[in-house]
């Protein structure tokens, strides 16, 4: 389950989207953060794993000949066959924060915080395309999955 805000693409965005991520084999599961540009970075993953990612893409310039993608991602956190997992995607009050969280839960549907991803974009695009500065200039998401 996906939360995409392609409906709304700003000049020069190709699409952002929320991604609560199941990841087996050559994965996108990682992030070289804000220091290093939001690089998407990928691994081999042997076992099952979770985690939570803002995923987008953007033309570098107006000749739309050039795309860069982008990860925001939360901590890959290992999980077992079985054990439950809950997704929450929130919107701050006043509109400018988007949170992913993802956490394995027991019965009572209790998180447990060591085993919890959690990504949060404070501007579309992390502030990278500056075509676009707020999350309160998006009215409309879409849901979506990809299998």
């Amino acid at each position: 389950f996906n939360i995409f805000f392609d409906a709304q693409a700003p000049p020069r965005g190709v699409f952002n989207q929320f991604v609560p991520q199941l990841m087996l084999g050559n994965a996108l599961c990682n992030s070289s953060g804000a220091p290093g540009g939001y690089k998407p970075q990928w691994q081999e993953l042997k076992t099952w794993h979770f985690g939570a990612q803002y995923f987008f893409e953007f033309y570098t310039d107006d000749s739309k000949n050039n795309t860069r993608d982008g990860a925001a991602t939360g901590a890959l956190v290992a999980v077992e066959p079985g054990e439950r997992v809950r997704t929450t995607f929130s919107l701050s009050d006043d509109g400018e924060v988007w949170t992913l969280t993802m956490a394995v839960v027991d019965q009572t549907g209790t998180a447990d915080p060591a085993r919890t991803s959690e990504v949060v974009a404070t501007k579309p695009f992390m502030g990278l395309l500056d075509t676009t500065k707020s999350w309160t200039e998006y009215n409309t998401t879409r849901a979506g999955s990809c299998w």
